[in-house]
This record gives C-alpha cells, sequence and structure tokens, in this order.
C-alpha cells in the first residue's frame, strides 16, 4: 500500500509540471444509483468507466462514451435479483474554471439491458434512455480531476425516472504543457519578489555607469583622461582652474545622483511595500474564497445527504405501507376463503340432509310398496284357495279348474 501511495504520489508531482491542454480524459467513478418506486427495485451501488474527446481548439466541447454496472440489483418483496448493463453517448460543455473548480454540463442518451426480467415487474425491461446531468471537475494536477456528477436518467418505454450521484477519478492525455502548477509558479513567482528586492535593496555597480553614460556632457573624456593620465605635463593656471572645474562639476554631479539613487531606492522600497501588501492581501482573498468554496460544498453535500435521507424514509414509510396492504389482502383473502369454505360445508350439510330424506321416503315408499305387494298377495292366494274349494251342487261334486 505504501509503495502505491508513494507512486501516485511521483506520478501526481511528475505531472504537475506540464500542461493542462488535454483533449483525451479516462474516468472511472462510483457512486448510488436511486430507482423510481414503480420499477421495484432497491437503490444499489453503480460503477462506471468514460472516454471523453474534447475539441482541440476550445477544449470546452466534448463527445463521451460511458458504460455503467449495477450487480445483484435486489426486487422488493422478492429473493431476486438482477445485473443492469448501461451503454450511453453524451455530449459535454465545459464551464469557465474558478479555483480549480470548472462545471459542466451533459446531455445524451444509450439503452439499459437487464440479466435477468420477471413478469411481475412489467417496468423493467431492456429499453432506451435519455439522460441530462450537471458535473464538476476539481483539477489536482494537469493530468489528474477529481470529478463529482449527478444526472437524471429517463426511461423512453416504462416513463420512469432514475437518478445517479457518482465520484470519479479523471485522467487526461494527449496535449502540450503550457502552464506550470500553482504551488511551484507561486514559489517562483515568490522567490522572484525575494530576488527582486534584494536586487533592490542592494543595487548593482553597473547602475552608475549607465546614468553616466547617459549625461556624457557632465563627465567628459578629456576631463577622465585628465583625471587619470600619467603622462600630463606640469599644467598651467588656466588648466589647473579648469581640473577643479571639472572636479567641482563631477562632485555635484555624484552628490545629485546619490541623491537621485536614495530618492529611486525609496520609490523602489515603497513600491515593494506595496507590492508584499498586494500579495498578502491576494492571498488572504484566495484563502477565504477557499474556505467559502469549501463551505459551499460541504453544505451541498450535507443537503444532498438529507435528502438521499429522506427519500430513504420516504422509499421505507412506502415499503412498509406496501407491506401492509399486502398483508391486509392477504387477511381479507383467507377470510372469503374461510368464509367460502363455511358456505361450501354448509351447502354439503344441506345436501346430505335432503339425501336423508330422500333416502327415507324412498325408504318409506318401498316399505308401502312391499305392504301392498304383500296384500295383493294375500288376496291372491285367497282367490286362489276359493276356486280350490270344491263345490257341492245338486248331488255332484264339481272342482274347480
Amino acid at each position: 500500500m505504501k509503495k502505491i501511495v508513494f507512486a501516485l504520489g511521483i506520478f501526481l508531482t511528475t505531472s504537475s509540471m506540464f500542461g493542462n491542454n488535454q483533449p483525451y480524459h479516462i474516468n472511472l467513478s462510483t457512486g448510488l444509483n436511486v430507482f423510481d418506486d414503480a420499477e421495484y427495485l432497491e437503490d444499489s451501488a453503480v460503477y462506471g468507466v468514460s472516454a471523453t474527446f474534447y475539441e482541440k481548439e476550445t477544449l470546452s466541447y466534448a463527445l463521451q462514451l460511458g458504460y455503467e454496472r449495477l450487480t445483484g440489483v435486489p426486487y422488493e418483496g422478492i429473493r431476486l435479483s438482477t445485473d443492469i448493463n448501461r451503454y450511453s453517448v453524451n455530449m459535454l460543455v465545459d464551464g469557465e474554471e474558478e479555483l480549480n473548480v470548472t462545471p459542466y454540463l451533459l446531455v445524451g442518451g444509450g439503452y439499459e439491458q437487464f440479466s435477468s426480467l420477471y413478469e411481475e415487474y412489467h417496468d423493467t425491461k431492456n429499453q432506451a434512455f435519455v439522460n441530462l446531468g450537471l458535473g464538476f471537475k476539481y483539477r489536482l494536477s494537469d493530468y489528474v480531476n477529481i470529478t463529482l456528477e449527478s444526472k437524471a436518467i429517463g426511461q423512453m418505454d416504462s416513463k420512469k425516472l432514475d437518478y445517479v450521484t457518482k465520484v470519479g477519478l479523471d485522467v487526461m492525455f494527449g496535449g502540450a504543457s503550457t502552464s506550470k502548477p500553482m504551488l511551484l509558479s507561486g514559489l517562483e513567482e515568490r522567490k522572484d519578489v525575494v530576488r527582486e528586492k534584494k536586487s533592490l535593496q542592494k543595487p548593482k555597480v553597473l547602475q552608475p555607469k549607465v546614468l553616466q553614460a547617459k549625461k556624457k556632457k557632465w563627465i567628459t573624456p578629456e576631463v577622465v583622461e585628465a583625471m587619470f593620465s600619467e603622462k600630463k605635463e606640469t599644467p598651467s593656471l588656466p588648466k589647473e582652474a579648469e581640473k577643479e572645474k571639472s572636479v567641482m562639476q563631477m562632485q555635484a554631479h555624484l552628490k545629485a545622483l546619490k541623491e537621485q539613487m536614495q530618492a529611486s531606492e525609496e520609490k523602489l522600497d515603497q513600491k515593494l511595500a506595496r507590492l508584499e501588501a498586494l500579495l498578502v492581501q491576494k492571498e488572504r482573498e484566495k484563502a477565504l474564497a477557499l474556505q467559502r468554496e469549501k463551505k459551499k460544498l460541504l453544505l451541498e453535500r450535507e443537503k444532498r445527504l438529507a435528502f438521499l435521507e429522506a427519500e430513504a424514509k420516504k422509499r421505507h414509510a412506502q415499503k412498509i405501507a406496501k407491506l401492509q396492504a399486502q398483508k391486509r389482502a392477504r387477511v381479507k383473502k383467507l377470510e372469503a376463503q374461510a368464509k367460502a369454505k363455511r358456505e361450501r360445508e354448509a351447502a354439503l350439510q344441506r345436501a346430505a340432509l335432503r339425501k336423508a330424506k330422500r333416502l327415507e321416503e324412498e325408504k318409506r315408499a318401498l316399505k308401502a310398496k312391499k305392504e301392498k305387494e304383500a296384500a295383493l298377495a294375500a288376496k291372491f292366494k285367497e282367490e286362489q284357495e276359493k276356486t280350490d274349494i270344491l263345490h257341492i251342487a245338486n248331488g255332484m261334486v264339481v272342482f274347480a279348474d
């Protein structure tokens, strides 16, 4: 781990020595995908990679090819999950960079593909989508950015809306070196100021010579040759007077030059003090601006976290309400089934009673029929016996046939 951190530090240090006109970007990102409630999918982590190609002339407009992956996204209410792949083509428009932060606008579309589809969830299907988002790039160096992006994804067929928030690492390449990093440039400017201050406090010896060259009418070559020549003859009285006059003029000139140098040094010291005060003020303003930007980012983060927490509570409440509704529906269904069962049992009892009554009636009818048949048989027997009786008539025995 220490080797990886050390290598990354060396990479950032060396990459910051170059320019930031890089037209090609590779971005690795991760974040959170918040699904629409009607899709019955739980919020899950999303991972993405994208390749961005900027226009080389302005470096403000770009074409982006992106891929996002969601793994093991669970369905609500059942023990099933799915994987989601998103392929997109977007256009990026960058704003002005301030304090190393560049806002950008993202607009485009693509296609969304599910690994597992279930008939119970009609809104979950493979379909095209459009997306619109806003992001920020913070430039760590001229070859590395940190990105923060939020976008809304609208499905074309199901008319649902998802939200994605991602943070990523953006690596840039393919451009020429034109600038230096802020820290190194700031140090070099500070060194230049210190060097200028030293040069102002201790003026070079060549400055009087420059001034002498500008005012040759005061010190002429003849005067210098007369002053330093060793082969000169004994001057006469007019030459001595002229020499004294030239020396006095040179002394007056040197005095004026010294006064002028002192005034110049005082002016330069005042200018240097003003520059130092201005530099301190700019550094203070820069620190305050960075602090304000940090507070703004923290507030935005807190607002986003509060929004996500509220959304999570809302979804949790909706899930609980849905489960309670499902429970009430199941209870109602069970009660209806119990009622239908009781009705079937009552119908069966009534049918059994009707059947028993019918059997009893059939039994009585059978008994009456048997009694009638027995009566008929007795009557027939009685008639038969009557025909078998001997009748004696007129002194003769007659038998019936």
